[in-house]
């Protein structure tokens, strides 16, 4: 049941990220489908997210989150 919920969890939160993404700033949007994708269990997973956080945009924001809180940066490679 907890399986089933987090990815029904992770599968709004990507239409969501989707949703955002639309209007022309995809900061927010792409931060919300990574969140998604990171709860949601499927084969392939890990490729996708190092495509998707490659794109430098969404790395910098990523980092500049991690670095407020006190975590190294992340590195993709």
């Amino acid at each position: 049941m907890g399986i089933v919920l987090k990815n029904v969890l992770g599968a709004v939160l990507i239409i969501i990220g989707v949703t955002l993404a639309v209007p022309g700033v995809p900061g927010p949007g792409l931060l919300t489908v990574v969140a998604g994708i990171l709860l949601m269990d499927f084969p392939g997973k890990r490729i996708l997210l190092c495509k998707i956080l490659g794109r430098p945009s969404l790395l910098r924001a990523i980092n500049h989150l991690r670095i407020r809180f006190s975590r190294p940066p992340l590195v993709i490679g």
